[in-house]
């Protein structure tokens, strides 16, 4: 048996086991000697545990400091990131909140430009308060419409529509309403449809509608008329071609200008000596429609066809209108006659007429033809329209 096996063979019996590497090692390094080998062995053993243990323990130690130290770098490049992304969203945030403030700062001002831009009333002229009235619904029961302008009229006569060629004239007359409050403009209008002539009264956003042969009051507006919301009607016509239209073709005067010229050629005329030579032949040419006219259908009222008739009262000419009953309606001596000229297709007329209860008015005839003409009345306590045809 060899040395080595004796030494593994005795070891064995006194210890129970086989020797690890280190204690047949450390007997390799003492040629095998068998005597004390429990405690060599056991000494080299601890000490080679002792530095196995201390190994260990290092490598331990190196480990944790390693897991540590791995933590660390961990724990801090989460936290740079968590930095980073916290400034990332504060700087998008800013970002948002600017453009966001960009965005209301420039709608609050496309808002206040647009106010400013929107139209009102107040900032309307007459004629386009006038054409808003025109325009509304319901005004055919009072005067001829912004579309019959536009579009013609019914000629009940003729079963066509017609063109209007005539302007609507609006006169500003604020005697046509007695008790008319401070800032209410009256305006009476040239075209209508039926015998009474069409009135209209505007303050402020409020528009009154009414048909009348004379004064009128509030209250008649009230119970007989008809009240518009121009700041409705602004609303509904603003963007609409109609309302332009319709604008273009209204004329607004004062009753003081609408009658000054008229005034003026008859103070002319009476200062002349040549008066019966150069008042005669008008005088003679209109009595010339001689015989009753019957009012057409298109200015007629429910109430029925009134009659128009100049006629030679001696040395007087006299122009008689009677309602469709058969009343007389007015009754007046023309006092004078100016020829205007010619106007739309026919001649105009300015006449200075005084009632039997002498009152005074001015009337407006214009001859189209021995067919037919068209008187208009514009005047303190009157306003008239009517056209009408030779039976």
């Amino acid at each position: 048996m060899t040395p080595n096996e004796e030494w593994v063979k005795h070891f064995v019996e006194q210890n129970g086991r086989m020797p690890e590497k280190a204690e047949y090692a450390a007997a390799k390094k003492s040629g095998f000697r068998t005597s004390g080998i429990s405690a060599s062995l056991d000494e080299d053993t601890d000490g080679d545990q002792d530095k196995l243990a201390t190994s260990r323990k290092t490598k331990r130690h190196l480990s944790r400091k390693r897991v540590l130290l791995i933590s660390v770098a961990i724990v801090s490049l989460i936290t740079v990131i968590g930095i980073a992304i916290v400034i990332t969203r504060g700087q998008t945030d800013h970002n948002s909140t600017n453009d966001i403030s960009s965005l209301q700062v420039k709608s609050h001002a496309k808002s206040k430009k647009s106010a400013r831009n929107l139209l009102t009333v107040s900032d309307l002229s007459q004629e386009q308060k006038l054409a808003l009235v025109l325009l509304a619904d319901g005004m055919d029961d009072y005067m001829v419409t912004g579309n019959e302008i536009l579009d013609g009229g019914y000629d009940e006569s003729s079963g066509e529509y017609v063109e209007i060629k005539d302007p609507e004239v609006a006169t500003d007359n604020p005697q046509l309403v007695s008790d008319h409050p401070d800032g209410m403009k009256v305006y009476s209008l040239s075209l209508t449809h039926i015998d009474q002539g069409p009135i209209v009264a505007i303050k402020g956003a409020t528009a009154w509608v009414v048909s009348a042969q004379q004064a009128i009051t509030m209250d008649y507006f009230a119970s007989n008329g008809k009240k518009l919301d121009l700041t409705k009607l602004l609303k509904k016509f603003a963007k609409s071609s109609k309302f332009k239209e319709v604008t273009a073709k209204i004329t607004v005067e004062k009753a003081d200008d609408a009658n000054s010229n008229s005034e003026s050629s008859s103070v002319s005329e009476e200062s002349e000596s040549s008066e019966s030579a150069d008042n005669a032949s008008p005088k003679l040419d209109i009595s010339g429609l001689s015989g009753e006219y019957l009012e057409d259908a298109s200015t007629a009222n429910s109430s029925g066809k009134m009659t128009s008739e100049f006629r030679m009262d001696g040395d007087d000419l006299r122009w008689i209108s009677n309602k469709a009953d058969g009343e007389t309606a007015y009754s007046a001596i023309v006092d004078s006659v100016t020829d205007d000229g010619k106007a739309d297709d026919g001649e105009a007329y300015t006449l200075e007429c005084t009632l039997d209860d002498d009152t005074e008015f001015q009337m407006q005839l214009f001859k189209h033809s021995l067919d037919y003409y068209v008187i208009r009345i514009q005047s303190d306590g009157i306003n008239y329209y009517g056209r009408f045809n030779q039976e």
